[in-house]
């Protein structure tokens, strides 16, 4: 049997550590990209994400074609007009 202060540190440890990738923002799969809106900062973590598809042939990074550790955004402008991206 578990004494009661291991299971309260088990609890706190599953409780803190679990939820931080369901924290990070963006989608690890293109076809399911997090849709975001207006302007101004949108955090992302890619931390966990995994290569989404095959190899783009028109990517070219250190000689492999695969994107890695890729998240992905579907945006939608405010209002018609220029958008600058960084």
């Amino acid at each position: 049997m578990l004494s009661p202060r291991f299971s309260l540190l088990l609890a706190w440890l599953l409780a803190t550590l679990l939820p931080v990738p369901l924290l990070a923002q963006g989608q690890d799969n293109c076809a399911a990209a997090q849709p975001i809106s207006g302007t101004g900062l949108f955090a992302f973590n890619n931390l966990f994400a995994l290569p989404d598809g095959l190899p783009d042939g028109l990517c070219d990074f250190a000689g492999s074609q695969q994107i890695f550790n890729d998240v992905w955004f579907s945006w939608t402008a405010p209002a018609d007009g220029v958008a600058t991206v960084s």
